[in-house]
Parts: structure tokens; C-alpha cells; sequence
């Protein structure tokens, strides 16, 4: 009788589940006591079912972003060492300079990241499946408003 050995399993952990902690939030396999957490300038969508585990909800905005006001003062804030939210679009720009004045003029645009080989990304939706890395993965920066943006935040 042949007995079968299994060789690799997926997802292999809970952070490759497609969208299972909702949106705007990363999920970290690095913190073993709490997987998941709203990104910064978030905040979670339902706070009951948040502290009972179940993060589907996702997370929201703390503040409303200041987009097509005069001076908004929006911002981004850097999330390092991370993998990149599906449905980006790609964007031309020569830099990150560029991509981030382009993000900025686009008040549906919620992140962008500028990759080697790719170039600008942006993101207009949700921005869902963000995993954090011990080490390696890229930037993406989010865009908060103005207040969300401590002095711990890294702008460009």
C-alpha cells in the first residue's frame, strides 16, 4: 500500500489567505500573538468582532482624506517590507518623485509604490492582502491626511 507524504500545502499560513483580514490591514506571520493589524492612519471597521479574532471587517480610515481642498497636506506614510496589494495600476513616471505627484493629483488614488522594473503603481481601491516580511518585500506608501501624519511617518 502506498502511503502519500505531503510536500507543500497552501496557503501556508493565514496571511496568504485571499482577503480574509479585510481591507487596510496588514497581516504578519513576524507577530504570532496578533496576525493582523490595521495599517497605520486606520483603524478597525467593527472593534467588538476585532477583539474576538474575527478581522473580516477590515479597517477604516481614522480621518477623511483632504483631497481637493486647497493645500490638502495629504501625505504618505512609508510600510516597508511588505508584498504589494493586488489590482495596482501601472502609471508613467520616471521616478518616485513623479509617481508620488501623480498619486497625490488623483484624490481616488489610496497608495502607490515604485518598483524596479516596474515602475508606478497605484492603488484607487481597497487596498487587501498586505503581508508583512521578516525581510525583503517592497514600500508602498499610503496616503493619510495631513493629521494622521506623526513625526514617525516617513514623507517624501
Amino acid at each position: 500500500m502506498d502511503v502519500w507524504e505531503v510536500l507543500q500545502s497552501h496557503p501556508a499560513n493565514k496571511c496568504e489567505e485571499y482577503n480574509q483580514r479585510g481591507s487596510f490591514r496588514k497581516c504578519s506571520m513576524i507577530v504570532s500573538v496578533v496576525p493582523c493589524n490595521c495599517i497605520d492612519g486606520f483603524g478597525p471597521k467593527d472593534s467588538d468582532q476585532w477583539r474576538k479574532g474575527d478581522w473580516f471587517g477590515g479597517c477604516s480610515r481614522k480621518e477623511a482624506l483632504e483631497c481637493g481642498r486647497n493645500d490638502s497636506g495629504d501625505g504618505f506614510l512609508a510600510v516597508e517590507g511588505v508584498n504589494l496589494p493586488d489590482f495596482a495600476s501601472t502609471v508613467a513616471a520616471e521616478n518616485i518623485e513623479e509617481c508620488e505627484g501623480k498619486c497625490l493629483t488623483n484624490c481616488s488614488c489610496n497608495a502607490f509604490a515604485f518598483v524596479v522594473g516596474i515602475r508606478c503603481m497605484m492603488w484607487s481601491g481597497d487596498l487587501v492582502d498586505v503581508e508583512e516580511f521578516t525581510e525583503g518585500g517592497n514600500t508602498l506608501y499610503v496616503r493619510l491626511a495631513k493629521s494622521e501624519l506623526g513625526m514617525s511617518s516617513i514623507l517624501l
